[in-house]
């Protein structure tokens, strides 16, 4: 039996919801399981929902169901996410949070439809193209409407854990892996992605730039690159914005953008670390400004990336260069110290999110 002034439930199974009680004081639900339907009026009260789709794929249609709970602040939806269906944006503008991490972001039949499309000559009707623009945008573009969005997080889309290494040359190891695999305490888990690009967009045409009270944006562990400007557009977006999470992509920015971000002035942290960042750094430019919270910019892993790092400089201490071309005073960084360095320990689990509702 529930009570009526039940606040949190946790489910360790996918409810029928007809059957459940009516519950006006329902704040935040845990679920596990594949998802079955919210039906339109139930659930009024929700605030936090947070599920596990179990690596199911999972198609934005089939999660359409969930715009029905239009009161909802924080969304989270981990391990089988392929798309975000477009009601989202229409519909739940109250979200401050949206977490869609580990997912299938730009896997289906995205490349696969383009390289027939292209080897058949265009011999394909209007549905293919369609299916194929759909799955290469697992954001819609409704999502400009969310602009009370503080988090947003999407990283390590099309990973697979495995006990041992694939024994294939189509796949590519998560950072973390690389990382771990490499010190003496070893690997307690090992992520591959296998035979797919997995989340290949520009993020200049991601639906992220009308978001004014952004302060976290994670989606490391991608494929994602970006044109130019990428990281001005950001800066201006997001004025608020205090953590951004971009290792372990695919962005090959010049270095002299990266000026834009420090002019935010609760940027406390910046991830950056094995992309394919190039040119001068304005290292002195950037600590110059004087940012009064930041704490880490990482640009390690980088080795097309150049610029000298004063080694007497206050917030010197903030920029992570190990394996890039940048000097330290004097001395080129190389790859002394532990790589550790290059992620932040903090633990990303789907209950962070209760902070900002």
């Amino acid at each position: 039996a529930f009570s009526s002034e039940l606040r949190f439930l946790e489910l360790t199974f996918w409810p029928r919801f007809a059957e459940l009680p009516h519950l006006p004081k329902l704040r935040t639900l845990l679920l596990a399981g594949a998802p079955f339907r919210f039906p339109k009026g139930v659930l009024r009260t929700l605030e936090l929902l947070s599920f596990s789709l179990q690596g199911q794929p999972t198609s934005a249609t089939s999660l359409e169901s969930i715009c029905n709970l239009e009161n909802l602040k924080v969304l989270a939806v981990e391990d089988g996410v392929e798309a975000l269906p477009e009601c989202i944006g229409e519909k739940l503008l109250e979200l401050r949070v949206l977490d869609v991490r580990s997912g299938f972001f730009g896997s289906g039949n995205a490349n696969n439809n383009t390289t027939n499309i292209n080897n058949n000559n265009n011999n394909t009707n209007n549905n293919t193209t369609a299916i194929d623009e759909q799955d290469k945008a697992p954001l819609p573009k409704s999502l400009e409407k969310l602009s009370k969005l503080v988090e947003f997080v999407a990283f390590e889309h099309n990973f697979e854990e495995f006990e041992d290494c694939p024994q294939s040359s189509n796949c590519v190891p998560s950072f973390e892996t690389t990382r771990d695999c490499n010190t003496d305490d070893g690997c307690d888990i090992i992520k591959f992605r296998c035979g797919t690009l997995g989340w290949c967009q520009d993020l200049n045409e991601l639906p992220i730039f009308k978001w004014p009270n952004l302060e976290k944006f994670w989606v490391d562990g991608n494929s994602l690159f970006a044109s130019n400007n990428f990281f001005a557009n950001a800066a201006k977006a997001w004025p608020k914005i205090r953590t951004i999470d971009l290792y372990d992509n695919k962005i090959d920015s010049d270095g002299q953008e990266l000026l834009e971000l420090t002019k935010c002035q609760d940027l406390h942290q910046v991830q950056l670390h094995q992309n394919n960042l190039h040119g001068v750094v304005p290292l002195a430019d950037m600590l110059a400004l004087k940012n009064p919270v930041l704490e880490r910019f990482t640009l390690s892993f980088n080795p097309r990336l150049e610029g000298v790092l004063p080694s007497n400089a206050q917030l010197g201490s903030a920029f992570l260069v190990e394996e890039t071309a940048i000097t330290v005073g004097k001395e080129r960084a190389n790859s002394g110290g532990s790589r550790k360095q290059g992620k932040n320990s903090k633990s990303k689990t789907a209950q962070e999110t209760d902070d900002a509702s």
